[in-house]
């Protein structure tokens, strides 16, 4: 009885470890991607930006009302 006891808590433990495992991974995942996610915005980010600004002034100023 006592041997099935130990065997059922080494059991309970590693099931334990292994969701602990599990968490740990899944939130390192998430802080690699935001990491990732964080430096191609500051490498691509300005020039996204830009492109989407470029001519906006210009376009503004020549537009008349109809």
């Amino acid at each position: 009885m006592g041997l099935r006891n130990t065997q059922d808590t080494n059991k309970l433990l590693v099931s334990l470890a292994e969701a602990q495992i599990i968490a740990a991974k899944r939130t390192r995942d998430a802080e690699a991607q935001a990491i990732h996610q964080h430096v191609r915005f500051m490498t691509e980010g300005k020039a996204a930006l830009a492109s989407q600004a470029d001519g906006a002034s210009a376009a503004m100023l020549a537009w008349r009302m109809p």
